[in-house]
């Protein structure tokens, strides 16, 4: 994808869109006990978030940065809670995983979010942010 194509108008928002139905799918997959097709949708998710976060970087635009944050946050907490709901009774190790990487994630972020408000700079690249999204 071109830098062109994630500065137009819209895309911000449809990516946005894109990733919580997403990742409401995967959740929706993961509860009726289809793992694979739901890892996929997580795949898909993933994607998104990467793409959104790279046009974020691009734009600079700070409402659709913040709105990305969220729905990035949302789409972790949507995923990893069906995870754990779905699992804690067969696999209660997989169920406390899921939920492990959910504290941590807000945590990173919460961490992230402190130091910039103190006047840190805190800047997530690209790379750091792909590495964070595959885990």
């Amino acid at each position: 994808m071109d830098r062109s194509t994630l500065e137009r108008p819209g895309v911000g928002y449809t990516l946005l869109a894109l990733i919580l139905l997403a990742a409401g799918a995967a959740a929706a997959l993961i509860l009726a006990g289809r793992f694979a097709l739901g890892g996929m949708a997580t795949a898909v998710c993933a994607g998104l978030v990467i793409v959104s976060g790279r046009r974020g970087k691009y734009t600079g635009e700070r409402r659709i940065a913040f709105a990305d944050s969220a729905a990035e946050r949302a789409a972790d907490a949507v995923i990893l809670g069906a995870v754990a709901w779905a699992t804690i009774e067969e696999e209660p190790v997989a169920a406390l995983g899921a939920l492990a990487a959910l504290v941590l994630g807000y945590l990173a972020q919460y961490i992230r979010a402190k130091a910039t408000g103190l006047g840190f700079s805190v800047d997530e690249s690209l790379i750091a942010r792909t590495f964070r999204v595959a885990l």
